[in-house]
């Protein structure tokens, strides 16, 4: 077959400019992602650091401690924090932090860490409605990071023999060492209404019972695990990563400890 103009300019492909841009456009986006990357890691990595420094000196003051006694370490960041309101640990686990509180505007440790610089990955921070030492109901924040930190192993909940593997949340107060156990786990469309229904915690008999019972009905599994009036409540929020809208909630009662 003759080969045409027209044939030869189609066999010949794209100009060499147009290559070359294309080119270097490919090369630019790679650079952007990988610049992203290295940020995202420097950013989680010095968070890990700084919350790995803390929990080494809170467990070094814990060894031999008496049931129920906080460490002297808890006196400390509370004179280097003022924000700082307590301890939340999950055995066999990654969550293992300060909790932090600001009633004045609840959500600033959101994307700051214990210190108070930017911090991608926050700091676990309870509800500014909350009273750590003597709430009925206790809700603490914390974010579901890509690198598994934070509250990121709190969507283990979803599975039920995760559930059986770590039963127990420590959670301490500043005077007070405090162990909860695990009795109902939530997966819903944030909105309004699951606002209201899960995320406040009655104070009155009639009220509280309705709210065990709805959230045994929209319990992922059933731990057969209930409280009663009189127990304090602990909530742990955190985002699904299904999508942007789903929230994982941990509900735990208080024992005896």
């Amino acid at each position: 077959m003759k080969q045409t103009k027209w044939t030869k300019k189609r066999s010949e492909g794209l100009p060499r400019w147009a290559m070359g841009l294309l080119m270097g456009l490919c090369i630019g986006l790679i650079v952007v992602a990988l610049g992203g990357l290295v940020i995202y890691v420097l950013l989680t990595g010095g968070a890990r650091k700084e919350f790995d420094e803390l929990a080494q000196r809170v467990e070094k003051e814990t060894v031999g401690l008496p049931a129920g006694q906080t460490p002297k370490a808890y006196a400390d960041l509370k004179a280097e924090n003022p924000d700082f309101v307590g301890w939340i640990k999950i055995e066999g686990t990654s969550v293992n932090y300060p909790v932090v509180q600001t009633k004045a505007e609840p959500q600033y440790y959101l994307r700051r860490s214990f210190e108070g610089s930017y911090s991608i990955a926050g700091t676990p921070f309870l509800d500014a409605q909350c009273d750590m030492e003597k709430g009925i109901g206790l809700i603490i924040y914390g974010h579901n990071m890509n690198d598994g930190s934070m509250f990121a192993d709190i969507a283990g909940y979803t599975q039920e023999t995760y559930w059986r593997e770590h039963p127990i949340i420590q959670c301490d107060s500043l005077t007070r060492q405090r162990e909860y156990e695990v009795m109902a786990v939530l997966q819903f469309k944030d909105s309004e209404q699951a606002a209201q229904d899960y995320y406040s915690v009655p104070r009155d008999e009639m009220n509280f019972t309705e709210y065990i019972s709805r959230l045994a009905d929209a319990a992922l599994y059933d731990t057969g695990i209930q409280a009663v009036w009189g127990d304090q409540i602990l909530a742990l929020s955190t985002c699904s990563r299904q999508d942007s809208d789903s929230r994982i909630l941990v509900i735990a009662r208080k024992t005896g400890l």
